[in-house]
């Protein structure tokens, strides 16, 4: 294995593009094949891995890969798993929240209109619902035709509380992220400043200290990043904290879990910041097409590690201290990172490194995508032909999820393949 690990942490990597037909090199755990166009990767957890398409959503059994569900539905591209079992899509023609059963009755692929939910709620005034978090208990949406938030009980879709608010601050949310959010931003009826809201109950918990002018809001549990251009707080129930930043002016670059990267505005220094200690860092110079910025992807779930090219490796960056604490040889684009796994596209022999970074969702035939770890175990492989990648997530235990589809422009179907176990 090429390349150079430096400090213990683990690391997915590979080649990435989608293999019409499996070889017998082919080393992954299982493959899926599910009709209705292109799939992306929504939700999972330990046992089950969400998907949706325009006209389709799927759940899959993580252990080998097994339809538990396919629902054919109207629009099901946002979709989320419920922690005790099914799982809840969001039209997004009229905003009507469906809870479905995990198992399909009927055994296949069946329309909506044919089953009943388990429950389902609508906004009012015919405004579409926006889910903002979700807890073991409640999921909170917001109701913009009725001017509030509802904390919706997850078992039957009722509603524990509501909350009259102005508008929404918006924040960084997927699937995977809903669980991580203790607390919502809004700016109350008659209020200039912006509150938290606890998820658990809707009530006020802190004030935002800026007024009107707030740039970009992160927030990780009941934590909030608040950035107000050249000012920079963490707010929690608990405290208030300015953060003593070393620009003068700079752009919130990406968002996880945990903080954030800030790049100064002219491009020349990055940093990095905890949210969980309130503290900045700065970060090692980057040489690849969007900085920091590039290396934050749709299912970025790390609260700490961040993967960007210095002086041409893959270097993974601690972004609460700065420190580097791998670097590695021979891989292309950073296709998704997690807590400790990190997606990159290997390069062919004799390819060109920068081209191979600008073509995040091809590459040629024969290249390979393995499940690597700091001391270049390989946990899994796939060759392939030159398709295209849909979508990718890294999940956890060295597993990565990986669509692939074909090259033509209407796709009938996507292969689901399942790496690193």
């Amino acid at each position: 294995m090429a390349g150079t690990v430096v400090a213990g942490v683990t690391l997915l990597v590979g080649a990435l593009v989608a293999a019409a037909w499996w070889s017998a090199r082919d080393d992954i755990a299982w493959s899926s094949t599910l009709p209705g166009g292109a799939y992306r990767v929504l939700d999972w957890d330990d046992s089950r891995v969400l998907l949706a398409s325009p006209s389709r959503v799927a759940l899959l059994d993580r252990g080998d890969g097994s339809v538990m569900r396919q629902l054919r539905i109207d629009v099901a591209d946002q979709a989320w798993l419920r922690p005790e079992g099914g799982f809840i899509t969001l039209s997004r023609d009229d905003g009507t929240l469906q809870a479905w059963e995990d198992e399909d009755p009927a055994g296949e692929d069946v329309l909506s209109s044919d089953m009943e939910p388990v429950w389902q709620a609508t906004g009012a005034r015919e405004d579409p619902l926006r889910l903002l978090a979700t807890s073991e208990q409640l999921m909170v949406v917001q109701d913009g035709g009725a001017g509030e938030l509802r904390g919706l009980r997850l078992e039957d879709g009722s509603t524990a509380w509501t909350t009259r608010v102005q508008r929404i601050l918006p924040t960084y949310s997927s699937g995977q992220m809903l669980d991580e959010i203790g607390v919502v931003g809004a700016f109350l009826p008659g209020d200039r400043s912006a509150s938290l809201l606890s998820v658990d109950d809707g009530d006020p918990v802190a004030e935002l200290p800026v007024v009107d002018d707030v740039e970009s809001f992160n927030v990780w549990g009941d934590r909030a990043l608040v950035d107000a251009g050249d000012r920079l707080w963490v707010v929690s129930p608990d405290e208030t904290v300015e953060l003593a930043v070393p620009w003068e002016r700079a752009l919130l670059a990406g968002a996880s879990q945990a903080g954030g990267v800030v790049t100064a505005t002219d491009g020349e220094a990055s940093w990095g910041i905890d949210l969980e200690r309130a503290t900045i860092s700065a970060l090692p110079a980057v040489d690849e097409p969007g900085g920091y910025e590039s290396a934050y992807q749709p299912h970025q779930v790390d609260d700490r590690l961040t993967a960007v090219y210095v002086d041409g490796m893959l270097t993974g960056v601690d972004r609460a201290t700065g420190e580097q604490l791998f670097t590695l040889d021979g891989v292309g684009v950073t296709l998704a990172q997690g807590a400790e796994t990190v997606l990159v596209q290997r390069e062919p022999a004799g390819a060109d490194a920068w081209l191979e970074r600008m073509a995040t969702w091809r590459a040629d035939a024969g290249v390979e995508l393995q499940v690597v770890d700091t001391d270049a175990t390989t946990y899994g492989s796939v060759v392939t032909d030159g398709d295209e990648v849909g979508d990718r997530a890294t999940l956890d235990d060295h597993e990565a999820v990986v669509v692939l589809q074909g090259e033509d422009f209407a796709i009938e179907e996507s292969r689901v393949v399942l790496l690193g176990r």
